[in-house]
């Protein structure tokens, strides 16, 4: 993983270690199995937010409605190349939350490369 930096003050929701089983893959063997994934996401925030002021859930952006984002994402159906999944959550992601500035999103295929721990890809996006 590459070292991060953020604007001072923003504060950041993250999911590490989400393992999806999902059709995924460019070569003929990959099409009509599921493969086992694994996604890492990091979504630094525009505004800081105070839970002090309302201690609500809709008031945050919730790791759990982005969870719920990447399943369906994934059950969509087949998807070639990891790059594609990355960049689908990333717009899924800037279409609902609003307040997501910049996003981190690194996808891992553990099963591919004998001795390795994974393959895959890690994309970066801020928000135009």
């Amino acid at each position: 993983m590459t070292q991060e930096t953020a604007p001072a003050r923003h504060d950041c929701v993250f999911i590490n270690g989400l393992e999806i089983m999902m059709e995924i893959g460019a070569y003929p063997e990959e099409f009509g199995r599921k493969q086992r994934v694994i996604v890492d996401l990091k979504a630094w925030l525009k505004d800081r937010h105070s839970l002090s002021d309302k201690d609500e859930l809709d008031t945050v952006v919730s790791y759990d409605d982005i969870r719920k984002d990447i399943e369906d994402i994934a059950a969509k159906g087949h998807i070639k190349l990891v790059e594609t999944f990355a960049e689908r959550i990333v717009d899924r992601c800037f279409a609902h939350f609003p307040r997501i500035a910049q996003i981190r999103v690194k996808i891992t295929k553990p099963d591919i490369i004998l001795h390795a721990a994974g393959v895959g890809v890690e994309i970066r996006r801020s928000r135009e």
